[in-house]
């Protein structure tokens, strides 16, 4: 069905230009003064001052919908719709042309008789072509998807006209499904970026949001030349606009619609194919910005490919690109990265046959070898050998896991003794006998699922054999993941239940929530410590946790949290730089955060062991269906916003455990970690969960002021302290030389 106005109805208003009020803009927007040198006249020019681009192939079910989002635009001034269609086959070019011939006036065409995109660096350069033929400003949206605010470029070009220092402006965007999912939501409204976070990729706008100065010359041999090799256009004009200036949010526009589906281009790729297309994007990227004189960036972008590549193995890659990527990790690493990790990385088939029979010959070797305490290796071991934090990339948390796969690989034969004695000797594991004096009564509950629970026999020995016993240790496990219940676990698992061990199943599988919130549930007036299923604790981690609770019962107490952090703007930072908290009693390093007081802004890290008070989460916790929608994976998440909304405060215990043994590091690159950190969607759940929860921001506000001020005087103490000892010194030098 086409559009029901006439072009004639479409430019009724375009000579008002926009020094004139429309009702649709905000205040702040109408209030443009004359004085403003870029102020559009239409009766100065013809051409338009916004242009849409748009790309399409095969739309045919999807393009109309866009050209009317692009048509029911209510501007004061002119606008012209480019499209290029590249050689569609099932008639989307014939509803072009019918609204072509419709609005002949504002709808330009270019068809293509071969396909373009599929020549790569051969096909016609129809980028640079079309921002060639556009006008001052530029909005974009490919043929499946379409804008749904017929107020979107007036806001956005008003905001662009009366602020000569922004290269852009953005809003959200949304995928339709039954239920919408916000897939680039900004909780800070009207937050500001600079040109150089655009160019360091810390914020990504959705080119279908984006309005932009048509500054950037695609016609540049540099530019044209890496363009048509990069399969994530988005991303590196993303980083180009960074060249000009800062970009804005603006929220007082509705979300534009982003289509998945199985005709579109990258829905179409099958998963190792995207993930290939993007590690050559992100290399290539990295390689213009090392042509064009900028290593740091070069740098920085190379790092986001190898990152990329490294945690979606295997995958598909050229052979060009692999000696190209190798290449690469050695000029800028040759520091940090072993030769072993390098071919691992670029050729993971031929390093498992190179090292697999080194690594069986160190098996049969290990026979032969008289086995230490574990705890002696790894206290020892781990804490001299692990990569300092300091090395602040990726690179430095993936070699560690690297060096602790070899570690804990021949080294768990040694744990593996103890717990024969442990068997053997036989040792109380939990309370047997409930002590009516002891309440409430102390709860250890851990999770785990299919690929783990081969190795989850060490986490329950080390729950087992703690010197402060709980009253029960339980094991939930779904029955989803586990239908002959016990008969699909390892008898190294089930022969913990003569010491203590619990092992419950649920229906449903509530992923990680199942350690915290059937434990909740069922044992409402009891201390619940949640553990990790891939940790071996200390023995004395549950006796610190409980001592702390003792001295302090209406905290939540932990040995690892990180510090939730705000920049000058007071806009949350990404999770990846939010800073550790250590007691004060500890050394520290230079980036961790030294506090020995509760905070709201304390996120508990639930592999260090939890420990919650009776009472201390807010009446939503037990809401599956509030916390799979809103954070999924994110169970700390949403146990701190609880916790906040209850008035509870989060404690880094004293003589914190910093690190935690790893006891199967071998499925680590499938963990939460990965998706949340290395993926950001921890960013994406804590904004969700502000979102719904407002009054949360506002307490993170208040205790981020807080802590600075504590900061600050810590400092000025601290210096004053130096100041004296300096001086001290220097009355003793002094006199020792007289």
């Amino acid at each position: 069905m086409m559009f029901h106005k006439t072009q004639q109805d479409i430019m009724r208003n375009w000579h008002i230009g926009l020094e004139s009020n429309l009702d649709c803009l905000d205040s702040k927007q109408n209030q443009l003064t004359e004085s403003k040198a870029n102020l559009y006249n239409s009766n100065q020019s013809l051409k338009p001052l916004c242009s849409f681009l748009c790309i399409t192939y095969n739309h045919i079910d999807f393009i109309e919908q866009c050209l009317i989002g692009f048509l029911e635009q209510e501007t004061t001034f002119p606008f012209e719709i480019i499209i290029h269609d590249d050689c569609s086959t099932d008639g989307t070019d014939r509803i072009i042309k019918e609204y072509q011939s419709k609005y002949p006036q504002i709808i330009k065409a270019m068809y293509e008789e071969e396909n373009q995109y599929s020549k790569g660096d051969k096909g016609k350069p129809f980028w640079a072509i079309m921002h060639n033929m556009a006008g001052k400003y530029i909005a974009l949206c490919e043929g499946d998807d379409y804008w749904n605010d017929i107020h979107k470029i007036q806001k956005q070009v008003a905001f662009l006209e009366s602020n000569p220092e922004f290269v852009g402006c953005y809003h959200e965007c949304i995928m339709p499904k039954d239920n919408s999912h916000i897939l680039y939501d900004n909780l800070d409204r009207d937050k500001v970026s600079s040109g150089l976070s655009l160019q360091r990729r810390e914020v990504f706008m959705s080119l279908r949001t984006l309005c932009y100065r048509n500054v950037i010359d695609y016609s540049q041999p540099i530019i044209s030349h890496y363009l048509q090799r990069i399969f994530n256009g988005d991303v590196f004009v993303n980083a180009l606009l960074g060249a000009y200036g800062s970009v804005k949010f603006l929220s007082d526009i509705n979300p534009s619609y982003y289509r998945l589906h199985a005709g579109g281009i990258y829905s179409s790729l099958a998963n190792e194919d995207r993930v290939a297309n993007s590690v050559r994007s992100l290399y290539y990227i990295s390689s213009y910005y090392a042509k064009i004189g900028k290593p740091n960036l070069s740098s920085l972008w190379l790092q986001e490919s190898i990152q990329t590549f490294i945690r979606q193995q295997p995958i598909i890659l050229m052979q060009a690109d692999c000696e190209a990527l190798i290449k690469s990790l050695y000029q800028h690493y040759h520091c940090t990265l072993p030769l072993k990790l390098a071919l691992r990385m670029v050729f993971p088939s031929v390093y498992n046959m190179l090292f697999g029979f080194r690594d069986w010959l160190r098996k049969y070797r290990q026979r032969f070898i008289i086995k230490a305490d574990i705890s002696k290796i790894y206290y020892k071991e781990f804490k001299e050998e692990r990569i300092p934090k300091t090395l602040n990339n990726f690179l430095a948390r993936k070699i560690q896991r690297f060096q602790n796969k070899r570690f804990v690989k021949y080294r768990l034969n040694a744990l593996q003794n103890n717990i024969n004695n442990f068997f053997r000797l036989g040792v109380l594991g939990v309370r047997k006998f409930a002590d009516k004096s002891h309440k409430p009564e102390l709860i250890v509950s851990f999770t785990s699922y299919p690929k783990r629970i081969s190795q989850v026999f060490y986490t329950a020995y080390s729950l087992l054999t703690q010197t402060h016993k709980p009253d029960k240790v339980i094991l939930w496990l779904s029955s989803d993941e586990f239908p002959n219940k016990k008969r699909d676990l390892p008898n190294s698992l089930l022969s913990f239940q003569r010491f203590g061990l619990e092992i419950a199943f649920v229906e449903g599988n509530l992923k990680s929530y199942k350690k915290i919130v059937y434990a909740l549930d069922k044992y409402r007036d009891c201390v619940i410590v949640i553990a990790d299923d891939d940790a071996l604790y200390p023995n004395d981690w549950l006796e610190k946790l409980f001592l702390a609770y003792t001295n302090n019962p209406s905290c939540i107490h932990c040995n690892q949290a990180n510090r939730i952090g705000l920049d000058s703007n007071n806009s949350l930072l990404p999770y990846v730089q939010w800073r550790n908290v250590n007691s004060a009693d500890m050394g520290t390093k230079n980036d961790d955060v030294v506090c020995s007081e509760p905070s709201f802004i304390h996120l508990a890290n639930g592999l260090g062991g939890v420990l919650y008070p009776p009472n201390c989460l807010y009446r939503d916790v037990l809401d599956s269906s509030l916390f799979m929608s809103l954070c999924p994976l994110g169970d700390d998440i949403w146990l701190w916003a609880m916790a906040l909304l209850q008035g509870t405060k989060i404690h880094v215990i004293e003589d914190n455990y910093k690190d935690i043994f790893i006891t199967d590091w071998t499925t680590q690159d499938s963990a939460l970690w990965r998706t949340n950190c290395d993926e950001g969607y921890n960013d994406v759940q804590l904004k969700n969960v502000i979102a719904k929860y407002p009054v949360l921001y506002s307490m993170i506000l208040e205790s981020s002021n807080h802590a600075r001020d504590i900061e600050s005087k810590h400092e000025e103490i601290k210096e004053i302290t130096t100041n004296a000892i300096n001086y001290q010194q220097t009355l003793s030098n002094g006199g020792g030389g007289g």
